[in-house]
């Protein structure tokens, strides 16, 4: 398992990201693509629906395991047209391949906070823990021909989303590979540096997942190449990023 979620990321990028809305459930013919292709919305414990792809590899038989994925980031709008070279393990091993917005992001649902906090309490409370345990929940009930076995794995931010889901873990959940997922904000993870702000992440970063649910990037002048050096001496204070340009939009923006 360690082995191919090391591998699976280079797999991840050779497939084709959703940008425009599209039916809530489609499947592609499986005569075109090696693999299946279905877009699902999966309810959460507080009625949100998550957008939710499932990739499958045509003409595996069997029962197969699960790797989910959640990101901020979008989700793949069709499978592969040909299998990958860091893919094709998956397809001679057999795995179903989910890949999952979160709340708030492009279809899904809900508002979407980032670094939501782990304290979710009562019934219909949630959180990312909870919405990875209801992901898993409806997976091993839902997709056809499963195993009742789930791995998550994820760089970056969806490595933190899969490291927050062993808060509260789903009894099928029976790996996680968070790979580059930050611990500590303020010394060595994306917004800071020992203390001193990353200002091109509190700006672009923050903007393409706060202050829009498309992943839009920040318009820092024109459609000619910027001096961002020079773009953040003429800024001023860090708080006119807020005041000139967000507007409050993104909540974590230094103010």
């Amino acid at each position: 398992m360690n082995k191919l979620m090391l591998l699976l990321a280079a797999g991840v990028a050779a497939l084709p990201m959703a940008a425009a809305p599209a039916r809530q459930q489609t499947s592609a013919s499986v005569a075109d693509f090696p693999f299946t292709y279905e877009e699902v919305m999966v309810p959460m414990r507080d009625g949100a629906k998550l957008q939710t792809v499932i990739i499958r590899p045509s003409g595996k038989t069997g029962k197969l395991p699960i790797l989910l994925q959640r990101t901020p980031y979008g989700v793949p709008g069709q499978p592969p047209s040909s299998v990958p070279a860091s893919m094709r393990f998956l397809m001679e091993d057999g795995y179903v391949l989910v890949f999952q917005n979160m709340r708030g992001q492009f279809k899904s649902d809900g508002d979407f906070t980032m670094s939501m906090a782990l304290d979710a309490k009562g019934k219909n409370q949630v959180d990312e823990a909870t919405d990875a345990y209801d992901t898993i929940d409806w997976l091993v009930k839902n997709v056809p021909d499963n195993n009742g076995k789930v791995g998550m794995w994820g760089v970056s931010y969806p490595g933190y989303a899969s490291a927050v889901a062993l808060a509260r873990p789903h009894p099928a959940l029976k790996a996680v590979s968070p790979q580059a997922a930050w611990n500590d904000w303020w010394i060595n993870d994306d917004l800071h540096r020992y203390g001193a702000m990353r200002l091109s992440y509190a700006t672009d970063w923050l903007f393409s997942l706060q202050n829009n649910d498309k992943g839009d990037d920040f318009d820092y002048g024109g459609k000619t190449p910027v001096d961002t050096y020079d773009w953040f001496l003429k800024l001023g204070p860090v708080a006119n990023l807020d005041k000139l340009y967000f507007k409050g939009a993104c909540p974590n923006s230094p103010r």
